[in-house]
């Protein structure tokens, strides 16, 4: 996943020495998608594409945010001791999130069974959950109209409104992104009062893409993007015409489930992959626990040891109790959800950050089930 992944997609389709990884699955993340254009976002947003689960592609973005905080203290230091600041700011990231792999998992299971089971009703309701293969193929003609190149004098003439309309719909999503940003609680006066400045330059910004968009929309009439309404409040309203017709999976010739398909879709990737995450996790501290506790034998062994090597084996001890307390909660967590059963997690009881409430309400079952599944998590290697 890369913001400019699209463009390499064509380059590869260009490149014939290039022709034998055609087929990696390539996307852009979810923050900078938003503003290529709508035949791009359809053959490359992360959840209309197959393989990518409910991944956003914005791992990266979220470290440079961590590492954020740093630049003031960091800014007039030396080159060594802004590295070691900054490795040492990394190594303790690294560990916060190994420590809180379990819970982060647990939560991405909450939210994809919960994406599934709206994605489920919905289709269920449209009369398509046992259609998909019908579904998938409307879907494949959506992408052909979407995609193609115009050829007529009034094909022509339609990409100059979509042209106008896409910078509309840009200048939307912008204001979006900063009205979204302006309402969260304690952003401070400084910073409330920056997003209110910008917030009003791109509701101007909105006004002066409508005006523009509309007069090309009225010159050069075609159907299914006609002119909107002048305000610029009925334009962002909720329910408006245009933010129905903004949505990429929405047609103008029928009412197909497109939202709930990709839904239903990436919300079972999504499930498959952390299945597979939580059988890397418990395999890893399976053999991390392993090799600690050989690690911590070998001095009992031998007489007149150097002082290192007796240092050592202190650490490796140390090492183990952390590494056994760890590897517990994980199996603890992890254990369902890597037997691909259906865990506490997804029944609605996990709220806030900490995912506590898993714990105390589900504790006394998941002991049971660990006993149960001991042999079939012994059997990992």
């Amino acid at each position: 996943m890369y913001d400019v992944g699209c463009k390499l997609r064509t380059a590869l389709k260009k490149t014939p020495e290039l022709k034998d990884i055609e087929d990696v699955p390539i996307a852009v993340g979810i923050f900078h998608i938003t503003g290529h254009n709508a035949a791009c976002q359809i053959q490359f947003h992360p959840r209309l594409v197959k393989g990518f689960g409910m991944i956003d592609g914005e791992w990266l973005e979220r470290m440079w945010s961590y590492l954020n905080g740093f630049v003031s203290i960091t800014r007039t230091m030396s080159s060594l001791n802004r590295r070691l600041t900054l490795t040492i700011a990394l190594d303790f990231f690294a560990k916060e999130k190994i420590d809180n792999i379990g819970i982060t998992i647990q939560r991405k299971e909450q939210r994809a069974k919960q994406l599934l089971d709206d994605a489920r009703k919905a289709l269920q309701e449209a009369g398509y959950l046992d259609k998909l293969e019908i579904l998938l193929a409307k879907w494949e003609e959506h992408i052909a109209l979407a995609t193609q190149e115009p050829t007529t004098e009034t094909g022509r003439i339609k990409k100059k409104v979509d042209n106008a309309y896409e910078i509309l719909r840009t200048a939307v999503s912008i204001y979006d992104i900063i009205d979204q940003a302006f309402k969260i609680q304690g952003n401070g006066h400084n910073r409330t009062q920056n997003l209110s400045d910008q917030k009003k330059s791109a509701l101007a910004k909105v006004q002066k893409c409508l005006d523009a968009y509309n007069i090309v929309a009225r010159n050069h009439s075609v159907i299914g993007l006609s002119p909107f309404d002048n305000s610029v409040s009925s334009l962002l309203a909720k329910n408006s015409k245009f933010r129905k017709h903004a949505n990429l999976l929405s047609t103008m010739g029928d009412d197909l489930p497109y939202d709930a398909l990709h839904g239903y879709l990436r919300a079972q990737e999504e499930l498959k992959m952390l299945r597979e995450e939580a059988m890397s996790v418990l395999k890893y501290g399976k053999e991390l626990v392993h090799k600690l506790t050989e690690a911590t034998k070998g001095p009992e062994l031998f007489d007149n040891l150097s002082d290192e090597v007796l240092g050592m084996a202190v650490i490796c001890k140390q090492k183990l109790v952390e590494a056994e307390r760890w590897n517990v909660d994980q199996k603890r967590r992890l254990t369902r959800i890597a037997a691909g059963l259906h865990s506490v997690a997804s029944s609605g009881n996990v709220r806030g950050e900490d995912g506590e409430e898993v714990e105390e309400e589900a504790e006394d079952e998941e002991c049971a089930d660990l006993a149960q599944f001991e042999n079939w998590i012994e059997s990992i290697n």
